[in-house]
């Protein structure tokens, strides 16, 4: 039975240094999974001879042998005295050349008359080398020396894989390359692999210290040696597997740098030659038989077959090509067996992860052939090739976003997004790992229980496929909206898409399949919806009432009415097949579909036959989504503001509706951060997109779009964008924290601005923002003097991801405005690391106080606490402390998430609710002990919303008799296992039997069913239209 589980690549390099993206590294895939475990990758580097080489002019083509040319050996007063024509296939230095009466640096040559070229030498001592066959290009071409590369292949290689590894500090990395010794066989292991950024057990202390040494380890590369590529390579198979030592220098076994049974493990190899000096290797390897290849001691020749060079005992460049029968050999063999144990006390036997093997990423630096393309096609990687530092760069930053990527393939991950109800019906998205496909299914909800059927009403299994696929499909291309078709593309679209697929396939063959056509060559699908992990599912529906009219208007009431009688009631989601969807709520069939543009580059991913099999995964367009009413050239219509999320930097806008009636969406515009950081470009702070836009009035009437620049930027700062809804259009930019070296509290890892709240009057005019940011403070800004305070600071290590929840703070005697409160919690579950992380996290309760302009300390809020559990009919509840406030003595409350110092990485990654003058939001706790498990648990947290203090009443219907009276017990919440919770969906069961159904969608796809008291006692008032669904 099927089993439904519910819910960098271009750098550009200046001086070597490429644009900072900082330490924000979405895992490409669900967090419950054997992706939230850091992969391991070994970089080798080629420190051969050769790599003293100069690097070639961009023109440069060395499959072309270029026309004779002299170059001079001696001069006299006469001039030049020796004339020797350029051997193409030799290697010259600058002092092979005399410099005549060149300028220095220059040396003579000689075709169709004298020529002075510059011959650098960026390795010092004569020792840069240059191909014969280069300087006859350089002859030939008549190229400038001002356009001459000045830099060599080692330094290129030094300079851009610290780049790399510095901006991609989330993955852990060793270092290997050539021995040096007497004999130049193999290869030895320069820097163990380990973490270079904080992570469970590593303090960032040892982690800058790791990452140092292995920076160290970088620069003290140079070019020696001869090019042992498979012994070599084979040399790390030895270091994976904890073995001893073959050719490797040091004494004693290797230990293997593998934690856990479902880690990935991941082998980068830089070369720019073919090997020499390669044929040594061992008889009594304990795996060198190969079960697939007739007889035994298959190595070095792994698959068996004799093309593994012409001269098998010769040692001058490729008389032997082993490299991809020893990555083929690391990938096809379990590297540790069941012997041995991980870290979380499992057997590496496990059946769950039966395997652990090494994935090969070859880049040919330089050179171009078919040893390196097998070597990475037979153990599960990709090629690359480059000739310069751009084409490195680009290469290992596409090889490291791929093993981001790669890393959620080796569990079955489990998680759910948010969901809607309606009176009647209850949604729900899904995930299948199996073939990445998305599914919404609709739940009639009973009446009288508010408990969902068993069978859905319909999902998209069967209403989203190509035979019933009639939607409307559309882009952005030279600015503006227009039907999704390869003719309606720009020529650097057309280009970019054409590029990144091989002939017969094309960038139409791209497009027409993302749309639900079938195409040979790219992955078939029975389903079009691709899967939902962390979107939003959003309700368009006739009768919310999203805005309010202007005072002596009655305009906003005539578009309710239009509303009322002719919208479609639709579900609005985003998607990693790399839309924005529309569907009818009522039949599930295909309305919508928007492509933000920032995804083309990633089509060819999701679209190759391999994706659902290769255990890659990536995310396409994932963000959350607003849907507001707003006035639009003084015309009302109702639109869906969203952002990408992990998918990319970017926003856009779809009118879904319009006061003429008009049910047919279109896309209103589309903004997204460059491909490389420009500080001239006014969206170059927009990071990934994981806030979720709010639309209102500014105090002028003009409406706005609101949304936190989100993380990973550029520049690492915390910045809200303000704007123009109508169009894009950017109003201002505030930044709340620049985040510059040197300043206060500067923060290495970079920071980023979460999901806004505001504070709007009766008009829907927006009075103050709130938001928190990765470093734990929450602000308060002023979008008319594009002003910012810090409120409160929960300090580094303490994130604000979830939109704060803003409430009048009651009035106290005496005083006419109390101000608000601003409730939230702290914690992050995005990036690897935030799996293992047990960092103390809390729910604070800050009184953003009229005219007070000091931060907020956590020694000025109230203490609450979690002070015991009791199991009753299988349900574990907990209660709180019920410490009463006082607000002349604290500004605030704060819950500590954690039991008897049991500190066990709880958090909060949903925005709180209130309903009822209770507070109400859900936390999450991962299984931190084991990475491999995708389990996950949590708490439905209801409490006081003023004081934070326990209930004085039973708030839970906890002896399961669908009632909530004295007969229950006392708690502050519910113990929630079996996955994590999802943001809760509040159902009123109406007058007649005044209780509530929380329906709390867990990760492994179920929905609980949790009934809670309706009984209001509350006075405080959420300051949000948006009603509470």
């Amino acid at each position: 039975m099927k089993k439904l589980l519910s819910f960098l690549s271009g750098f550009v390099l200046m001086a070597y240094v490429s644009s900072p993206t900082y330490a924000f590294t979405p895992l490409q895939g669900p967090i419950l999974s054997a992706a939230a475990v850091t992969p391991n990758v070994m970089v080798m580097i080629d420190n051969s001879g050769s790599m003293d080489s100069i690097i070639w002019h961009s023109g440069y083509d060395d499959s072309v042998t270029y026309s004779t040319a002299y170059y001079c050996r001696a001069y006299g007063w006469r001039g030049c005295t020796d004339w020797r024509e350029i051997d193409a296939g030799a290697s010259f230095r600058p002092n092979s050349v005399v410099q005549g009466n060149c300028p220095n640096g220059q040396r003579l040559f000689n075709r169709n008359g004298d020529r002075c070229i510059l011959m650098p030498d960026p390795v010092g001592g004569n020792s840069t080398r240059f191909d014969g066959n280069y300087l006859r290009y350089l002859i030939e071409k008549n190229i400038p020396n001002s356009s001459i590369p000045t830099d060599y292949r080692m330094n290129v290689a030094r300079e851009v894989t610290k780049s790399i590894v510095t901006n991609n500090r989330g993955l852990r990395y060793g270092l290997f390359s050539f021995n040096v010794n007497s004999n130049q066989a193999g290869g030895s292991l320069l820097r163990d692999v380990s973490n270079l950024d904080k992570a469970d057990g590593v303090s960032a202390a040892q982690a800058q210290a790791n990452y140092n040494a292995f920076i160290t380890a970088v620069d003290g590369l140079s070019s020696k040696t001869w090019t042992p590529l498979a012994e070599a390579y084979y040399e790390i198979t030895r270091y994976f597997r904890g073995m001893t030592r073959y050719q490797g220098s040091g004494t004693g076994n290797y230990t293997s740098p593998i934690q856990y049974r479902c880690q990935r493990n991941f082998g980068i190899v830089v070369t720019d030659g073919l090997p020499t000096y390669d044929r040594t290797f061992p008889t009594n390897d304990p795996l060198r038989d190969n079960p697939k290849v007739a007889g035994g001691n298959n190595l070095p020749n792994w698959d068996g077959v004799n093309n593994d060079g012409n001269n098998l005992n010769g040692d001058n460049e490729g008389d032997t090509l082993y490299l991809d029968d020893i990555a083929q050999f690391a990938y096809e063999v379990d590297l540790l067996d069941g012997s041995t144990t991980d870290k979380a006390g499992k057997s590496f036997n496990d059946s769950s992860f039966p395997r652990q093997n090494l994935t090969t990423y070859t880049v040919g630096f330089a050179t171009n052939n078919d040893m390196l393309r097998d070597a990475a096609a037979h153990a599960g990687g990709t090629y690359y090739t480059a000739n310069n530092a751009d084409q490195l760069n680009a290469s290992l930053s596409s090889a490291i976003n791929e093993i981001s990527a790669k890393a959620g393939s080796g569990g079955a991950g489990a998680s759910s997004s948010a969901t809607l109800t309606t009176e009647t019906y209850y949604y729900k998205t899904l995930y299948d790992p199996k073939d990445w496909r998305g599914t919404i299914e609709a739940y009639k909800l009973d009446p009288s229980t508010g408990r969902a059927g068993k069978v859905p009403n319909w999902t998209t299994d069967t209403t989203l496929v190509a035979a019933t696929n009639t939607a409307l499909y559309e882009t952005f291309s030279n600015g503006k909206a227009v039907g999704l078709s390869y003719s309606n593309l720009t020529a650097a679209q057309k280009a970019a898409l054409d590029g990144s697929v091989t002939s017969p396939l094309n960038g139409s063959s791209l497009i027409e399949w993302s749309k639900g056509v079938s195409v040979s060559g790219l992955r078939a699908r029975s389903v079009l919806l691709g899967d939902i992990i962390n979107s939003s599912l959003e309700r368009l529906s006739p009768a919310d009432k999203l805005a309010s009219s202007v005072v002596g208007s009655t305009s906003y009431d005539a578009y309710l009415a239009t509303k009322a009688k002719s919208m479609t009631s639709s579900l609005l989601v985003n998607s990693n097949d790399g839309f924005f969807h529309v569907l009818n709520a009522t039949t599930g069939l295909h309305r919508y579909a928007y492509m933000p543009t920032p995804v083309f580059p990633s089509l060819k991913i999701i679209a190759a036959t391999d994706y659902a099999t290769s255990g890659s995964h990536r995310f396409m367009v994932d963000g959350q989504i607003s849907v507001a009413d707003v006035e639009l050239n003084n015309s009302w219509a109702t639109l869906a503001v969203a952002g990408m999320g992990a998918g990319g930097k970017g926003m856009f806008a779809v009118k879904l509706f319009g006061a003429d009636g008009s049910n047919t969406p279109g896309a209103l515009w589309e903004i997204s951060a460059p491909a490389v950081s420009d500080k001239s470009n006014q969206w170059n702070d927009l990071g990934l997109t994981y806030s979720k836009p709010v639309v209102a009035r500014m105090s002028d009437n003009k409406w706005v779009a609101i949304f936190g620049n989100g993380y990973g930027s550029f520049d690492g700062k915390a910045a809200l964008f303000v704007v123009d809804v109508s169009d894009g259009s950017l109003i201002k930019k505030i930044v709340v924290d620049e985040n510059k070296v040197g300043d206060a509290g500067y923060s290495a890892s970079g920071n980023g601005l979460s999901s806004p709240q505001v504070v709007l009057n009766a008009q829907n005019q927006i009075q103050a923002v709130y938001a928190g940011d990765l470093r734990g403070n929450l602000w308060k800004v002023d979008i008319d003097t594009s002003s910012s305070r810090k409120l409160f600071s929960a300090g580094e290590g303490h994130p604000f991801t979830a939109a704060p929840l803003v409430v009048e703070k009651p009035v106290e005697k005496g005083s006419t405005n109390e101000g608000y409160l601003v409730l939230v919690g702290t914690g992050k579950l995005s990036e690897a690391a935030d799996k293992t992380d047990k960092t103390r996290q809390a729910f604070y309760a800050i009184w953003d106080k009229p005219s007070s302009t000091a931060t907020v300390t956590v020694s000025e809020l109230l203490p609450q606490s979690i002070v015991g559990e009791t199991k009753i009919n299988d349900e574990t509840y907990f209660t709180t402390s019920k410490s009463t406030i006082d607000w002349a003595k604290y500004k605030g409350w704060y819950l500590p998430l954690v039991y008897n110092n049991g500190d066990q990485g709880e958090r909060v990654i949903y925005p709180a609710q209130t309903t009822l003058g209770r507070v109400v939001f859900v936390t999450a706790k991962v299984e931190a002990n084991d990475p491999c498990e995708s389990s996950g648990s949590g708490r439905l947290v209801e409490l006081d919303l003023l004081s934070g203090a326990m209930l004085t009443y039973p708030v839970l219907d906890t002896n399961g008799d669908g009632r909530v009276n004295d007969d229950d017990a006392f708690a502050g919440g519910v113990n929630i296992s079996g996955g994590l919770p999802g943001l809760p969906v509040i159902v009123d069961r109406g007058e007649k039997k005044p209780t509530q159904t929380k329906i709390i969608l867990l990760s492994n796809g179920t929905a609980k069913f949790i009934d809670e008291k309706a009984k209001a006692t509350g006075i405080s008032r959420r300051i949000m239209w948006r009603q509470l669904q």
